[in-house]
């Protein structure tokens, strides 16, 4: 579509747009575009001023404000038995850093975890059992986690001590 397009020409191609699969999108957003260079596969993307695209690939056209705005955490287990999270950025690719760390520790031992998501802890440890909703994990492994009614959990405990002890998992939606 040329860029000088009139209102009406706009909505007709809205109209007949139709996605690869022949469905039509439930939500069309006009998202400005700008020149902004992608850094190679892998590292952030050069920034311009405060906003830089999303995914090479993924997402062309969409940008983000926050630098270290992520799709949620990796939490895993290395070889000493620590417990380790990294965050996985909204420019990377999760399936390729999910089979990079599974590659290296095992898929056993990597679990993803997203802010407000639903977890169960399975057995009795220094919280009572029962489902609560997450609401971060910081990079050290101390969980922030809040009752499904709103109230915080007043312990801040490791990641890795809940998985353990704890039984930690995610509730299936």
């Amino acid at each position: 579509m040329a860029s000088a397009t009139t209102q009406e020409q706009w909505a007709a191609y809205i109209a007949s747009y139709k996605c690869k699969n022949g469905t039509r999108p439930r939500k069309i957003a006009y998202i400005e575009a700008r020149d902004i260079k992608s850094a190679p596969d892998g590292r952030r993307p050069q920034v311009s001023g405060e906003i830089f695209e999303a995914r090479k690939n993924s997402m062309p056209g969409q940008y983000i404000k926050d630098l270290k705005e992520h799709q949620g955490q990796l939490v895993y287990k290395n070889e000493k038995g620590k417990w380790l999270v990294e965050p996985v950025y909204v420019w990377e690719s999760m399936r390729v850093k999910t089979a990079t760390v599974q590659a290296r520790y095992g898929s056993k031992n990597v679990l993803f975890f997203r802010s407000g998501q639903t977890v169960e802890i399975q057995r009795t440890c220094r919280i009572p059992s029962g489902k609560y909703i997450l609401r971060t994990i910081l990079a050290k492994g101390p969980v922030w986690l809040e009752s499904p009614n709103g109230n915080p959990v007043p312990s801040k405990l490791n990641i890795g001590y809940l998985i353990e002890e704890g039984g930690l998992r995610v509730v299936p939606q």
